[in-house]
C-alpha cells in the first residue's frame, strides 16, 4: 500500500509541474471552448473545415486550402501502407468547385435522400462528400444513400466518413459502397499543419487555424504533453505490480459511485411519475460497466411503443463515444430525427441528430457537470455531496419534464380526440385514432381488466392492440387503411369458431375477423363484450 501512495505522489508532481508549462504556454485558452462549441458537429466542425476548402471563403486565399486537401489525400495514396486508400486519385477542380454545407439531396427514403454535411462538386464531372461525425450516431442506410447519390452526381466521386479516430461507417451493407474512412486526429491535423504554413505571415488566420487543431487535440486526447507521456509511461513501467493494481481497480473505482448516483436519480424518478399518476414510466436505467456505457436513463410514454422518449445521460467519464464533451444533458429523443417539434422550446437551437431538444444539466455548487473532470470527480469522494447531486439531478430533470412531457406526449400520440363523440359516432374516417387512445378506450370505458380471464393487455409494435385471455385465446384490434377490424384467434391456432358470434369473416391462418365500419365502436364492443369475452368468463373457468 506504501508504494502505491509512494507512485501517486510522483504522479502528482509530474502533473504539478507539466501544469506549470501548460500555463505558461497558455494552451488551455481555446475560442472554440470558450463558447462551448467544442462538440457542435455542424455549427462548428462542418463549416469551419467547408470555410477553409471553400474558394471563395472570407479566409480570401482562394483555392489554397482545397488544393492542399486533393494534395493530401492524392499523396496519401502513393505511400505504402495507404497503397489502395483510394481507388482513383481526386481530380477536382478547385477553380470550378461549389462548396455546400448540409446540402439537401432528396426526401429521405431507404436507399437515398438526406442531408450531406460536406458537399465539394464541380459540375457533373467530380464530387466529394464528408461525413462529419463528432459524437452522433448514423442514421440508417445513411452512408448506402450518399453513396447512391454520389453515383448519380458525377462521373467520379469520392465519399469520406470523418470521425475522430477513423472509425468504419456501421450503415454500409453492399460490397460496391465505397465509403473511406478518415480521422481529425491524423488526416485533418495533418492537412491543417498545411494549411497552417501556408498562412504563417497571416496572423489571424494562422492562430485561428491553430485554435482549430489545438480543440482537435483535445477531443482526441492529444494534448498531454509528449515529455509528460513519457515520464509517466516509465514511472508506470518502474512500478508495475503498483500500477497493475491501480489498472485492474479503475473503472470500477469510478463507475461504482456514478452508478450509484444513477440508481438512486432512477428510484425517484420512477416514484415521481408513480405519484403523479403519469402516462410516463422509467423504461430504461443503464448503469456504467464497460466504456461502451454512457450512463442514462430513459422514460416513455406507458401504454404503447413508441420511438419518442425522454432523457437524461451522458455519465460515463471514459467513453469517447459522448456527445457533449461529458457534460451531463436531458432531452426529447426520438428515432425520426426529421420529426419537427411543433411546440416551444427554451432552446429551439440545442437540436442534434435523433436529439430533437436538449438542455445541460445546471451548475452543481460552482461545478460544470463534465463528468471527466476533477471538479465532478471530487463530488464523488463525498457521500453528501453525493446525494446533494442526485438531488440536484432529480429536480432540474423533472423540470424539464414538466415543461415538455404533455406536449410531446400529444405530438406522439397524434391528434386527440374527443372519446365521447367518439364512441358514439359512426366510424368514417379513422386516420387521427391512434392505438394509446384505443388502449384507454378499452381501459377506461369497458373496464376489460375487471374480466377474470383477462392476464394481459399491451400495444404491439406499435400496429395493434392485444388482449389475451386464459386457456390462449386472444384478440388483436387493428387499425389500417381508414378501417378498424377485430382479430380473434387461440395461440395453439385451436379451432375457436363455435365461441365465436356470427358475422365474422374466416381468415386462413385460423382467425376470425369482424370489420367495424358504419357503425359505432360502442355498438361493436358491447357485441363483442356480450360475446366472446362473457362466454370466455363463464363456459371456459
Amino acid at each position: 500500500m506504501k508504494n502505491i501512495i509512494s507512485l501517486f505522489k510522483h504522479l502528482s508532481n509530474i502533473n504539478r509541474a507539466y501544469e506549470i508549462v501548460k500555463k505558461s504556454t497558455n494552451e488551455d485558452f481555446n475560442i472554440f471552448s470558450i463558447l462551448r462549441m467544442e462538440t457542435d458537429e455542424v455549427n462548428t466542425h462542418s463549416r469551419f473545415i467547408a470555410e477553409l476548402l471553400n474558394p471563395k471563403g472570407s479566409h480570401f486565399q482562394e483555392e489554397k486550402f482545397l488544393e492542399l486537401f486533393i494534395k493530401y489525400f492524392n499523396d496519401l495514396k502513393k505511400t505504402e501502407d495507404n497503397s489502395n486508400f483510394l481507388g482513383a486519385p481526386i481530380e477536382l477542380n478547385p477553380r470550378k468547385s461549389i462548396i455546400e454545407v448540409e446540402k439537401y439531396i432528396a426526401p429521405k427514403t431507404e436507399k437515398e435522400g438526406g442531408r450531406l454535411d460536406i458537399a465539394i462538386s464541380e459540375g457533373r464531372e467530380n464530387f466529394i462528400c464528408i461525413e462529419n461525425k463528432i459524437y452522433a450516431g448514423e442514421q440508417e442506410n445513411q452512408m448506402e444513400r450518399y453513396y447512391n447519390y454520389a453515383k448519380k452526381a458525377a462521373k467520379q466521386h469520392h465519399i469520406f466518413f470523418l470521425t475522430l479516430f477513423g472509425d468504419k461507417p456501421s450503415s454500409v451493407y453492399s460490397e460496391d459502397c465505397i465509403i473511406y474512412n478518415i480521422s481529425y486526429k491524423k488526416h485533418i491535423v495533418e492537412w491543417l499543419e498545411l494549411c497552417k504554413k501556408e498562412v504563417a505571415d497571416n496572423a489571424i488566420i494562422r492562430e485561428t487555424i491553430n485554435q482549430y487543431i489545438n480543440l482537435i487535440k483535445k477531443l482526441t486526447y492529444q494534448t498531454i504533453n509528449k515529455e509528460m507521456e513519457k515520464d509517466i509511461q516509465d514511472l508506470i513501467l518502474k512500478n508495475y505490480s503498483e500500477s497493475s493494481l491501480i489498472y485492474k481497480s479503475f473503472e470500477k473505482a469510478i463507475y461504482s459511485p456514478i452508478n450509484t448516483i444513477i440508481e438512486n436519480l432512477s428510484h425517484k424518478i420512477s416514484s415521481y411519475l408513480q405519484n403523479q399518476n403519469s402516462k410516463w414510466h422509467v423504461f430504461h436505467t443503464g448503469t456504467l460497466n464497460s466504456l461502451s456505457d454512457r450512463g442514462r436513463i430513459f422514460i416513455k410514454p406507458k401504454f404503447f411503443n413508441d420511438n419518442g422518449s425522454i432523457a437524461i445521460e451522458e455519465f460515463n467519464p471514459l467513453t469517447t463515444a459522448q456527445h457533449f464533451g461529458h457534460r451531463v444533458f436531458y432531452g426529447l429523443f426520438n428515432k425520426n430525427a426529421n420529426l419537427q417539434l411543433p411546440f416551444s422550446l427554451s432552446y429551439p437551437e440545442n437540436k442534434k441528430g435523433e436529439w430533437l431538444n436538449y438542455e445541460f444539466c445546471p451548475v452543481f455548487q460552482g461545478v460544470e457537470l463534465k463528468t471527466d473532470e476533477d471538479n465532478f470527480m471530487e463530488l464523488l469522494t463525498n457521500e453528501t455531496k453525493m446525494q446533494e447531486l442526485t438531488e440536484h439531478l432529480y429536480e432540474s430533470f423533472i423540470q424539464y419534464i414538466e415543461k415538455y412531457a404533455e406536449a410531446y406526449l400529444n405530438l406522439l400520440n397524434g391528434e386527440e380526440l374527443d372519446l365521447v363523440n367518439f364512441l358514439n359516432n359512426s366510424i368514417k374516417k379513422l386516420n387521427n385514432i391512434n392505438l394509446p387512445e384505443i388502449y384507454c378506450l378499452f381501459e377506461d370505458t369497458f373496464k376489460i381488466s375487471n374480466y377474470k380471464n383477462v392476464t394481459e393487455k399491451w400495444i404491439y409494435n406499435n400496429r395493434c392492440f392485444v388482449v389475451d385471455f386464459n386457456n390462449r385465446l386472444a384478440c388483436d384490434l387493428y387499425i389500417e387503411n381508414e378501417e378498424m377490424f377485430l382479430d380473434c384467434f387461440h395461440r395453439d391456432d385451436k379451432e375457436i369458431k363455435h365461441l365465436i358470434p356470427s358475422n365474422y369473416e374466416e381468415r386462413p391462418d385460423t382467425r376470425y375477423r369482424f370489420l367495424m365500419k358504419g357503425e359505432t365502436l360502442a355498438q361493436k364492443f358491447k357485441d363483442f363484450e356480450d360475446n366472446y369475452i362473457n362466454f370466455i368468463d363463464v363456459k371456459i373457468v
